[in-house]
């Protein structure tokens, strides 16, 4: 793999991963349940 392939790649799953805990925090603010759960260790799992 080219080193602009790998790039295309993760920016793609960092955007994935951004769109993810969007999702999960307005789902947390409506109420449902564990979505803060889940966005808390999406969180978790983006920064490391």
């Amino acid at each position: 793999m080219n080193i602009s392939s790998h790039l295309i790649n993760l920016s793609g799953r960092r955007r994935f991963t951004s769109q993810c805990l969007v999702l999960y925090a307005v789902l947390a603010h409506q109420g449902k349940a564990g979505a803060l759960e889940i966005s808390h260790e999406a969180l978790r799992s983006s920064s490391s």
